[in-house]
């Protein structure tokens, strides 16, 4: 069974256009494995740190 992110939360944002970040996090609904899901979380934080508007991004992938 492929993987499937159903959700991701936002936590903390109260300037920042919910496009602006849709756009960065988009790519990691295309995860198909959880390599890939690795993959994107990773690139999806360097897209968020290269704005330079956010003091800190985390990203945490829970199987919840």
């Amino acid at each position: 069974k492929p993987l499937t992110v159903a959700s991701v939360e936002i936590k903390g944002n109260v300037r920042t256009n919910p496009g602006l970040l849709a756009k960065a996090l988009a790519p990691i609904y295309r995860a198909g494995t959880l390599d890939e899901l690795r993959i994107k979380c990773l690139e999806a934080n360097g897209v968020l740190n290269s704005y330079g508007i956010f003091d800190e991004v985390h990203i945490l992938c829970d199987a919840g």
